[in-house]
């Protein structure tokens, strides 16, 4: 079995892990390759990186690590008051992200508390 890129347009537009091509704009390529990627050539170049998109990745951090703890009264009280003041920087950072001089092509992604 082999990865298999879908090329439409120059484009990933699908990955397929098949025996063979069965397709002739199927292509034989490493897993370093992703959905979206252009191709040119042998080479495959991923899109720079979207407003959005990075925006999407600073939600699901707040959703995932933030919002579990900060919204829960009995968890939150059993930190400590510098343990709090970690996390509420740690959210500032995150909410701020977008406003980083780099965004969205460079992000210096703030350092969740321990």
């Amino acid at each position: 079995m082999a990865l298999y890129a879908v090329i439409e347009n120059n484009i990933v537009s699908n990955l397929v892990v098949s025996e063979s091509a069965l397709e002739d704009n199927w292509f034989l390529v490493d897993d370093t390759v992703r959905m979206g990627d252009t191709k040119d050539g042998d080479t495959y170049t991923s899109p720079p990186p979207s407003e959005d998109g990075m925006r999407g990745i600073r939600d699901r951090l707040l959703a995932e690590e933030v919002d579990p703890l900060a919204n829960n009264s009995l968890r939150w009280a059993e930190l400590t008051d510098a343990k709090q003041a970690e996390w509420t920087q740690y959210r500032t950072d995150l909410l701020n992200v977008p406003q980083q001089s780099g965004f969205p092509d460079t992000i210096t992604w703030p350092t969740k508390p321990t």
